[in-house]
């Protein structure tokens, strides 16, 4: 069946930085009739673009995917074609914007581009169950029309690239990863916070600014978009690796890329207990930590018990095949 699907996702986003490139690199190598099509920005060019890769309004043999995060592209799409479209969303656009910008003009933009393309696509995808929760009810979306689809991780593209050891990092062997965007749900600076506190362990910064004027003899920042071979060098040699630390809303809902990078290379990930990372890791997992007032203190063992990074390591063996890309890209084929 799967050599016979032919499947074309549009987003304005490349595969590397859309979530849906995971599920396209892994249909792609498996021989499945597939085309990633990346979109201008703009209703001009939006439109010109889809009308190029669509051949025919009455044509219904092709599946079209609409990628995260272009939710706008389903309205256009909408206007020149009555063929079912599916929406790889993720996220809603509104949730990003409450913790990006104070802006209200832009949010009920975003509020607006949601609300419409939730009810033009038949199908939506979903991050997480509790994702799928929230916009259920704040967008009154039936529940049948939406799937979970884990983000996942590009293992493939990982594979296949040549390590290679940052130049920031020259001389240094044994360090905790930090990755992310300056947000305040990464928690960066909380993270940074730590460092005065643990002089004999390193922290790598790998984020696309520096956002913070501290400076810490056991702080490296690696502040620009790193290959892939890059990446797998910082997971393949660091000892753990954080995840989102701050008390941010919408952690209750989200698991970040690093989640399944982490758990594909095999490396306990630090992260707080939320309903969203208790979908992915037992409630008993040793990594779990809290965000508060005791947060100091919850987290030195963690950082300082080999026994403990061990144990946590176990457990990311246990489940890593539940979300190997494969796995789910089987999952996300078989709704479509």
């Amino acid at each position: 069946m799967e050599g016979h699907l032919k499947i074309t996702i549009f987003s304005y986003l490349d595969p590397k930085y859309s979530r849906t490139g995971v599920f396209y690199v892994w249909a792609k190598e498996l021989g499945v009739d597939i085309k990633f099509v990346k979109v201008n920005s703009g209703f001009k060019n939006s439109i010109s673009t889809l009308k190029n890769n669509i051949r025919s309004k009455r044509d219904f043999s092709e599946t079209f995917i609409v990628g995260s995060p272009s939710h706008l592209l389903v309205w256009i799409f909408r206007l020149i074609s009555r063929n079912k479209i599916y929406l790889d969303a993720g996220w809603s656009l509104t949730e990003s914007t409450i913790i990006r910008s104070k802006n209200k003009m832009v949010w009920l933009k975003n509020y607006l581009i949601d609300y419409f393309a939730f009810r033009v696509a038949q199908i939506i995808f979903v991050e997480s169950k509790e994702q799928l929760k929230y916009i259920k009810a704040k967008f009154n979306i039936p529940e049948h029309k939406m799937f979970v689809s884990y983000t996942g991780f590009d293992e493939i593209s990982i594979k296949n690239s040549l390590r290679v050891r940052p130049q920031e990092i020259s001389n240094l062997d044994d360090f905790v990863l930090v990755r992310g965007k300056n947000v305040k749900e990464s928690g960066l600076e909380n993270i940074l916070n730590l460092a005065p506190f643990f002089p004999h362990i390193h922290f790598v910064f790998v984020t696309n600014t520096k956002p913070f004027d501290l400076i810490h003899p056991n702080v490296t920042w690696i502040n620009r978009t790193i290959s892939n071979g890059e990446l797998a060098y910082l997971y393949e040699h660091c000892r753990l690796v954080f995840g989102q630390i701050s008390d941010s809303e919408r952690l209750k809902r989200t698991i970040p890329h690093k989640c399944f990078e982490a758990l594909y290379f095999e490396k306990p990930y630090l992260a707080i207990k939320t309903p969203s990372m208790l979908e992915v890791f037992p409630s008993d997992y040793p990594f779990f930590i809290n965000f508060d007032e005791n947060f100091n203190v919850n987290i030195m063992d963690k950082l300082n018990s080999h026994e403990l990074q061990t144990k946590a390591k176990e457990y990311v063996l246990k489940i890593k095949n539940r979300f190997s890309q494969e796995n789910l890209s089987r999952e996300f084929l078989s709704n479509i």
